[in-house]
């Protein structure tokens, strides 16, 4: 059954939706922390160099297979989580 509940999503929140959908698809760091400001979704005293580097970070792990993330050793994870 529908009984008609809708959500709407203001113009800004979808900007900032969508650019986050194209850093990410891009694998683009700096513009994914200047997505997360635009939508106002970090703390005041947030590092943004350093989130920007950890996104990169993941960015880069992405690369991998689902098989290769799961056969990383412990080692290399603990090298990433540096």
């Amino acid at each position: 059954m529908d009984f008609g509940m809708v959500g709407r999503i203001s113009p800004h929140l979808l900007s900032g939706l969508r650019e986050l959908l194209i850093a990410a698809g891009t694998r683009d760091g700096g513009r994914l922390v200047r997505a997360y400001k635009s939508l106002d979704v970090l703390l005041p005293n947030v590092d943004l160099d350093l989130l920007e580097k950890a996104s990169n970070r993941v960015f880069e792990a992405l690369g991998k297979t689902a098989p290769e993330l799961r056969n990383m050793h412990h080692e290399e994870v603990m090298e990433f989580c540096q």
